[in-house]
């Protein structure tokens, strides 16, 4: 994970210093151009290198981390393409430059062929960048459905989860009042068995105390009368 971001950041640098390039390429001497341009277009070549190293290493994350890493390749694709975009239209800056000066140069009808041979070649390349354009935004927006879907499936996930709790919840709270309820009975009995204990003890104990009284008396009284 710390490896895929130290080279995601040095991708940024990279296309940072490489778009700072192009923005400059247009004031840099004529003789000067070509060869920055041609530095420009390597840089961007291992750019695209850094990024499928970057899109290989992100195949053994977590799917959280996947998907947000999905997303930033995503975004340096973009960026990328952009930049050669930017690079396309300054090299056609640059052979513009070439042939105006080749116009001047030959004069005549050699030249104004040439610059009509080098614009049917910029709508040619300008129809082509539209064509991945459209298609680069219909992969964007796929990957925002697929992404709906998945936040769409963990929030029923989540929502499942909380009602499960609730349930539990609910149960514990029933157990615990019945359990109360258990508890007071229990405490009801004893008190009911200790008092009929405590009966059956005072029966007993009169019985008892009695049979002792009748005896005693038997002995105190005369013969004539136990006759």
């Amino acid at each position: 994970m710390e490896e895929i971001a130290l080279r995601d950041e040095s991708l940024r640098a990279l296309c940072g210093s490489i778009s700072q390039q192009l923005e400059e390429v247009g004031q840099r001497p004529k003789a000067e151009r070509h060869q920055i341009l041609q530095d420009v277009d390597r840089d961007i070549k291992s750019a695209e290198r850094d990024l499928k190293l970057i899109q290989l290493e992100t195949r053994t994350l977590g799917h959280a981390d996947k998907q947000k890493w999905k997303m930033i390749v995503k975004k340096r694709e973009d960026e990328i393409s952009k930049l050669q975009t930017d690079l396309r239209w300054a090299q056609n800056d640059a052979r513009d430059a070439d042939l105006e000066a080749a116009a001047v140069g030959a004069g005549g009808a050699a030249g104004a062929e040439a610059m009509m041979a080098h614009g049917t070649q910029l709508q040619q390349e300008s129809l082509a960048s539209t064509d991945r354009t459209i298609a680069r935004l219909e992969e964007i927006k796929q990957l925002g459905t697929e992404t709906a879907d998945q936040l769409a499936v963990q929030t029923r996930q989540i929502q499942r989860v909380y009602d499960d709790l609730y349930d539990i919840d609910d149960m514990l709270e029933r157990s615990n009042r019945i359990i109360k309820r258990m508890l007071r009975r229990t405490m009801t009995d004893k008190y009911v068995w200790c008092l009929t204990f405590l009966i059956v003890a005072g029966i007993i104990a009169v019985i008892v105390l009695k049979a002792r009284g009748e005896t005693a008396l038997d002995k105190n009284l005369p013969d004539e009368l136990k006759n």
